[in-house]
């Protein structure tokens, strides 16, 4: 099981604690796509456009073979 699967399987922990668990993620490897990806939708969701395209562009820049992290970083862009 991958770490954004434990993620979404675990419902309870609030929307800091998804926060907190990514960017310890990214920490221990920073070169982990689908975090930053990740990261950039919780930006996202906080409304803050600028921080998610960034973090969804490091994913593009680190997996550009990875269609669903391109499709993260075009709606980071448009702020949908």
């Amino acid at each position: 099981m991958s770490f954004i699967e434990v993620l979404e399987e675990l419902p309870a922990l609030t929307f800091e604690q998804r926060q907190l668990l990514v960017r310890r993620a990214l920490e221990l490897d920073p070169g982990f796509a689908l975090g930053h990806s990740n990261l950039g939708n919780l930006y996202m969701q906080l409304g803050r456009h600028a921080e998610a395209e960034a973090s969804c562009r490091r994913a593009v820049a680190l997996k550009p073979d990875r269609s669903m992290l391109v499709v993260n970083r075009r709606l980071g862009v448009v702020g949908l």
